[in-house]
């Protein structure tokens, strides 16, 4: 209720104003840009060069992360001053339409966690909500949160899937800086299978160590 709210011309123009640093990107979430995007709607999974592209599709709901993982690609490739959402998911919804197929696979969490945010954007019921409509696609919200309470205030949909990126509990600790602890995202979990959810586990990455075998095998059973 006390946030401040001001309108700038666009999101490009206002970071083009002054130079921002470090500062401004480790503060990112005391600001959130809320634009009317117009370009990067849906786009193809960026696989390593050379490889067999995997078929996913991303979709960019979000850019920048509020958490803080030592090995995220995001450390690097991001430079915004704050945390980027768009204020028009239908626009996106027109777009899918023109890029659709049958056995799609697509989903959030690429740019950002896709449910850190959620109880205040609410993009979870409209996502599901939307993508309930194409049961031969295969919706997926990737996640290191436990933040699945506006989630659960929808139905399940057979084709909708909530992952969560696992890691031992000391990987979490020092390395993945704020997120939920490993019994969270577990928990969450439960929530969400006994919820009707598909649900789906990422080991990204798997960090080498002493001991990693041990503790990786823990996180297994």
């Amino acid at each position: 209720p006390n946030t401040k709210v001001f309108s700038i011309e666009s999101y490009k123009n206002f970071i083009s104003s002054r130079a921002f640093n470090c500062v401004d990107y480790n503060q990112r979430r005391e600001n959130v840009f809320i634009i009317r995007e117009q370009f990067d709607f849906f786009q193809p999974c960026p696989c390593a060069p050379g490889a067999l592209s995997c078929g996913y599709h991303i979709m960019n709901a979000g850019f920048g992360c509020g958490y803080d993982c030592a090995y995220c690609f995001l450390q690097g490739y991001t430079n915004a001053p704050g945390l980027v959402f768009p204020g028009n998911l239908d626009d996106f919804f027109t777009q899918f339409k023109s890029c659709y197929y049958p056995g799609m696979r697509i989903g959030s969490g690429q740019f950002t966690d896709s449910l850190i945010f959620d109880h205040i954007t609410g993009f979870s019921s409209e996502l599901i909500r939307f993508f309930r409509g194409f049961p031969d696609v295969v919706f997926e919200f990737k996640t290191k949160s436990g933040n699945v309470d506006h989630l659960l205030k929808n139905s399940a949909s057979s084709n909708i899937q909530i992952s969560w990126t696992v890691n031992p509990d000391t990987v979490i600790a020092n390395v993945e800086l704020r997120t939920s602890s490993m019994g969270e995202r577990i928990h969450a979990a439960v929530r969400c299978a006994q919820a009707g959810f598909r649900v789906g586990f990422h080991f990204d990455p798997i960090i080498f160590y002493a001991g990693w075998e041990e503790d990786y095998h823990a996180v297994v059973k």
